[in-house]
């Protein structure tokens, strides 16, 4: 029996809401198990192939819960939610196992029992209950059990994640946190949460803008990501109603209502070939800086640009192209790594069909 099973990543927090309000996030992984003669994993790296796999952990616990033998599996990950990034890689993956096992078994298990389960283990339902029940949720414990309430935010959000190329681990995002609030921030936190909720719900920016200001965690973890407060200011000044960090960190998320698209580029670790290229060589140039848009097609061309004036890494294509002799500068960094590129044109065209504009006016923050 082959099953396929798809999880959501998912933000916590929001902002207010500190290990009680989560969300799913468009962002997927997907898992696909079939029999197998002896236990085989695809698609992460090599030290995750194992009996240990947090994939494998779910499943395992669920045919234990059954009393059922741990049967031997193919299981082939692709997923788009990175790890130890805020995104709630663990539960996607908890979740992702459990629910696969439960198919294979016959379906013994609600997705309430798989939910309490996944709590268990993780230790906090914020994660746990938009992975399994979707959209936003505030979940808290119970005598003993998670209990998660769905809301229903205005379809006309738009959550936009940024993701740094750096994990935050959750222990330290955990240990940076104090153990000790007084009444005031309880106070604060409690009603900025439930107005946060309320303005997810009705659409209401101004709203959002206004509850969305903690003071448990993101003082103390903001300081963990070293671009939290220029992207954030980015963000604003763009016309995002808000932005926070999306868990422990390092992923920030801004909150867009009836607005466009908006665009974040990385300009890192700027390779001569594709990320895709399988020989790909060293960057060409150093790292630039992030920038922010409505507008795509400005947005590439400002990149873009940024990259023509940077100055190119001696010990990389670029540079030891330039440094050949005879070498027939072209005086443009992306051809003088590869003369057979035309990246112009895909600017060019994307103008043409209406996509933006590639005039543009730069501001820094």
């Amino acid at each position: 029996m082959k099953v396929t099973v798809r999880v959501p990543a998912s933000t916590s927090n929001l902002g207010p809401g500190y290990d009680s309000l989560g969300m799913a996030l468009s962002l997927q992984a997907k898992f696909t198990f079939e029999p197998s003669d002896e236990l085989v994993i695809e698609g992460c790296p090599e030290a995750y192939r194992n009996a240990d796999n947090l994939v494998m952990q779910g499943f395992r616990m669920v045919c234990e819960k059954a009393g059922r033998p741990v049967p031997a599996v193919h299981l082939v990950i692709d997923s788009e939610v990175p790890v130890a990034r805020g995104l709630g890689s663990s539960s996607t993956c908890i979740a992702g196992g459990m629910a696969a096992a439960t198919a294979m078994l016959g379906n013994p298990f609600t997705t309430d029992d798989l939910f309490q389960l996944c709590t268990a283990f993780e230790g906090h339902p914020d994660n746990a209950a938009p992975a399994f029940l979707g959209g936003l949720t505030a979940s808290f414990m119970h005598e003993g059990r998670a209990v998660a309430v769905p809301f229903s935010p205005d379809p006309a959000w738009r959550f936009v994640a940024v993701i740094p190329n750096y994990e935050v681990r959750t222990e330290e995002a955990r240990r940076i946190v104090r153990r000790d609030i007084d009444l005031s921030a309880a106070v604060h936190t409690m009603s900025h949460a439930i107005a946060m909720v309320r303005g997810l719900e009705t659409g209401d920016e101004a709203l959002v803008g206004a509850a969305c200001a903690d003071v448990l965690h993101e003082p103390y973890r903001r300081t963990l990501i070293a671009e939290y407060d220029a992207m954030r200011a980015m963000a604003l000044e763009a016309g995002a109603a808000t932005f926070f960090i999306s868990g422990s960190g390092s992923t920030m998320l801004a909150v867009c209502d009836g607005r466009p698209t908006f665009h974040i580029s990385l300009v890192q670790d700027i390779s001569p070939n594709c990320d895709c290229h399988v020989e790909n060589d060293a960057p060409i140039l150093p790292d630039i800086g992030m920038f922010a848009s409505f507008d795509p097609v400005a947005l590439d061309q400002a990149c873009a640009d940024a990259c023509l004036n940077a100055a190119p890494l001696p010990n990389s294509q670029l540079g030891q192209n330039l440094a050949t002799p005879g070498w027939n500068c072209h005086h443009d960094n992306f051809k003088d790594s590869n003369p057979n590129i035309e990246w112009k044109a895909t600017l060019e065209q994307a103008e043409k069909i209406g996509m933006g504009t590639r005039a543009y006016t730069l501001k820094k923050v």
